[in-house]
């Protein structure tokens, strides 16, 4: 039985909404209903995890795009809820949310479907909607990812380095991909110090690998691992087994292990002939 707060509330309608993917109409018979409570309440496509309080603000939106926006972003807090979120969210996007652009956008990203996250981020960023520093850090990002390193991607992630200190680690990789060691090492030091998730291990390995300072690639490993980031405990066992330091080695080795590090090395191939081999986390 539907339940009945003030009137009645179509379900039957709702639910071939959702089964049809018509958001538009599945966010109007939401705005529709006559409390919160009823929606949220109602067997159907909604998960129940969407809170009363989410539904309230869905029906209270200043127009569909937004409550469309706003049903996607609850639901992407619904485990196993992602790709319906993503779904609505798009809808949100064609019916004109500027906000949604980006919140899409991040979660295309997300699923690795950078493809489709660049027309969007260029789209808005040719508007003018949203905050232009993420914009370019995020369609910087998506680019590079895809492979296409040039000098307009650099510059878009320096703007968006600006204001977004991920994206000093994006610009980083790429100054360090065309050589600029010195420049690349200049921009993850204060990001290691403000302990930004990737830093280190890219300094560490910049500082290993390219500039032959194997105390500042330790210091900078160390601090990776301070923050609990494994593949700084993993690639620093590495570096001090090629500089023949066995014992240490192990120890952060193990250490990265007890951290969640998964690589399988028997230990007679991690210390026999040839070593560790690979990048080990980034090298």
């Amino acid at each position: 039985m539907r339940p009945y707060i003030g009137r009645m509330i179509d379900g039957d309608r709702i639910r071939s909404a959702f089964s049809a993917g018509d958001y538009p109409t599945l966010v109007a018979l939401v705005r529709a209903a006559a409390s919160p409570e009823a929606i949220a309440g109602l067997d159907g496509p909604l998960p129940r995890e969407i809170a009363v309080e989410a539904v309230g603000e869905i029906q209270g939106a200043a127009s569909d795009a937004e409550a469309m926006f706003l049903l996607g972003t609850a639901l992407w807090e619904v485990p196993g809820s992602e790709l319906l979120a993503m779904a609505i969210m798009r809808s949100a996007v064609e019916a004109g949310s500027q906000e949604g652009v980006l919140v899409l956008a991040e979660a295309l990203e997300w699923f690795g479907a950078h493809e489709q996250a660049i027309p969007l981020l260029e789209n808005a960023r040719r508007r003018g909607a949203g905050e232009s520093a993420k914009i370019a850090a995020l369609l910087g990002r998506a680019r590079n990812t895809i492979g296409e390193g040039s000098a307009d991607v650099e510059a878009l992630l320096r703007e968006g380095a600006t204001e977004h200190p991920w994206a000093g680690v994006e610009y980083a990789k790429v100054l360090r991909a065309r050589g600029a060691y010195q420049e690349a090492a200049a921009i993850l030091q204060p990001l290691v110090q403000q302990q930004e998730y990737g830093a280190a291990l890219l300094l560490g390995n910049l500082l290993c690998d390219e500039l032959h300072d194997q105390a500042g690639a330790m210091n900078a490993y160390l601090e990776g691992i301070a923050t609990g980031d494994a593949f700084s405990a993993l690639n620093l066992a590495i570096m001090l087994w090629q500089r023949g330091d066995a014992l240490e080695a192990d120890r952060f080795r193990r250490l990265a292990r007890e951290m969640g590090d998964l690589t399988e090395w028997p230990d007679e191939d991690f210390w026999g002939e040839g070593g560790p081999g690979g990048d080990g986390g980034g090298h």
